[in-house]
């Protein structure tokens, strides 16, 4: 398996030897608080623009959608339900299947999707991918991970925390992937390393939270991690995949 961050995007591919898969997190259809629903109706026909822009070019067997697919954690407005399901149908054009991992704003997603395409849209807790002999697990991160979940996984693909930068002293925030090396207890006595791949919003409007100013103590907490005994490296990437430094 490899795994493709996509130049100035927000989203990832997985190259499998039978199947690519696209990876896309915290869409959060919804987020903009207005009466004008003009702007309400120009910002969702973005960001659905450019996902399926993304699906158009490349020979996609699945997306999945990392959680947060809406913003209000109840029922949405029907303009942003009719939303979901147009960029839903449409993404079915490209994909075979598309898989909703659920975040904690999602709630009452089985009660808004179509029933036309509802057969393809498979929503779930996590999506598990085995690859030579080591699995890889997708989940949106607002949770903990249970022990058993996480047996023979090499690495987590999450979102939730919509990773940011605060570069210093310009006080100027962007938006990052982040990628931990973690050493990590797995019940009583297991101790083993494993990767956390942490994708960035793909709303353009949502920054996020700047890794780089907290602690491992604090990420710990905030992690789907139950026990992380140490973080051994922490890696943040541009959008464009510059490399940055930690500034801690």
């Amino acid at each position: 398996m490899s795994v493709e961050l996509m130049e100035n995007t927000p989203a990832l591919m997985l190259a499998l030897k039978d199947k690519r898969i696209l990876i896309v997190s915290d869409l959060h259809f919804g987020y903009l608080k207005t009466r004008d629903k003009r702007l309400i109706r120009e910002m969702l026909e973005e960001h659905s623009s450019k996902l399926l822009s993304l699906l158009e070019m490349k020979k996609l067997r699945h997306l999945i959608i990392c959680g947060d697919i809406k913003d209000p954690i109840g029922k949405p407005s029907l303009l942003v339900m009719d939303a979901i399901n147009r960029l839903l149908e449409k993404s079915l054009d490209y994909v075979e299947r598309v898989y909703i991992v659920k975040g904690n704003h999602d709630g009452l997603l089985q009660t808004i999707i179509s029933r036309k395409i509802k057969r393809k849209i498979s929503i779930r807790d996590s999506y598990k991918i085995s690859y030579e002999k080591k699995k890889c697990l997708i989940v949106h991160g607002h949770k903990k991970i249970s022990n058993d979940l996480l047996k023979d996984v090499s690495i987590v693909i999450s979102g939730h925390l919509h990773p940011a930068y605060s570069i210093y002293p310009s006080s100027l925030i962007v938006k990052v992937w982040a990628y931990f090396t973690l050493q990590l207890r797995i019940g009583d006595k297991e101790e083993r390393i494993l990767k956390w791949l942490v994708i960035p919003a793909f709303n353009s409007a949502i920054w996020g939270l700047s890794l780089n100013l907290y602690s491992d103590g604090y990420i710990s907490q905030i992690s789907p991690f139950k026990t992380i005994v140490k973080i051994l490296k922490r890696n943040f990437l541009l959008l464009d995949l510059t490399p940055l430094e930690e500034t801690r």
